[in-house]
């Protein structure tokens, strides 16, 4: 007996040196694919006291509390993504959002992405979602009409018997035609899967 529960730790530790190697290189940056991920700093929008910004809907989030998405905003203008983006509050006194500064070579490359002529045609809704601190990429799949945007979670495969299932941000954009009629209120819908 003593020597099959032996024999069953030694593979179970040699599976579990062979598997842990796989994703090595995984240095913990969450990635988003069929969305675009902006700067964590790009949160203050959603704490804003007054959103104000001509060209920013705000969109109810359903079910409350949510599990994953707690905000989702509709940016519909050049303009108003600038004005995020620079951090361009509406407030009559100085505030938090003065200290908070967005690295200038983001905003230049997110600005050429959603330039004036991309408005012409299309808008963006914005969201944050918190995943686990396993989860290595947030994949957009598609946003129903009414208002469930799908997401596949891409976690990295663990043999730890401790499961800590959220903690991490993620803000992201995802590309829609400005022809999409945003519904009263919208959700997440996650799918989690393992990468090995």
């Amino acid at each position: 007996m003593k020597k099959t529960l032996i024999n069953a730790l030694t593979i179970f530790g040699f599976i579990t040196m062979i598997l842990s190697g796989c994703d090595s290189d995984w240095d913990g940056e969450i990635t988003v694919t069929g969305g675009t991920k902006l700067p964590n700093e790009i949160r203050w929008i959603f704490y804003q006291d007054s959103h104000g910004i001509d060209g920013i809907e705000t969109i109810e989030v359903n079910p409350k509390p949510s599990i994953y998405a707690e905000n989702i905003i509709r940016i519909k203008t050049y303009d108003s993504l600038v004005d995020i983006l620079t951090v361009q509050c509406n407030c009559d006194k100085p505030c938090n959002h003065d200290s908070i500064d967005i690295d200038e070579n983001e905003v230049d490359k997110l600005l050429k992405k959603f330039d004036p002529k991309f408005f012409e045609t299309k808008n963006i809704i914005v969201t944050e979602l918190t995943v686990g601190v396993r989860t290595m990429n947030v994949q957009v799949n598609n946003i129903s009409k009414n208002g469930i945007i799908n997401i596949t979670e891409t976690q990295k495969f663990s043999f730890s018997f401790i499961e800590v299932s959220a903690g991490v941000t993620v803000f992201f954009a995802i590309e829609i035609d400005s022809s999409f009629i945003t519904p009263p209120s919208m959700c997440v819908k996650i799918k989690s899967v393992s990468s090995f």
